[in-house]
């Protein structure tokens, strides 16, 4: 019997940073990173037995990473939370406009 229940999203709302944004923007590459997760440096999630993405809010810092033998860019948990396109940059509104009811 098939389960045609929608499944929840897994991403939206739970602040994860999926591995390939992680990688890219430490500078390593994912077995590099598989490494450090069995080291205990840092918690990946898993999906189906892979590895999706890791919490936002227990990113380690870039000094526990170089303890670690990683040498990773000083900004990078800043690139991971301000690398987004440019449609998608919060930008300040405008309020030179009111709504009303004319």
């Amino acid at each position: 019997m098939t389960d045609h229940r929608p499944r929840k999203q897994v991403l939206p709302g739970t602040g994860v940073v999926l591995v390939h944004d992680f990688c890219r923007a430490a500078g390593i590459d994912q077995p590099r990173l598989l490494a450090l997760a069995e080291a205990g440096v840092v918690s990946l999630l898993y999906r189906r037995g892979e590895p999706l993405g890791l919490f936002d809010d227990r990113l380690p810092p870039t000094a526990e990473l170089g303890e670690a033998g990683v040498d990773v860019p000083q900004d990078y948990l800043s690139r991971l939370r301000y690398d987004l396109p440019d449609d998608a940059t919060p930008r300040p509104e405008d309020a030179s406009w009111t709504m009303g009811w004319d």
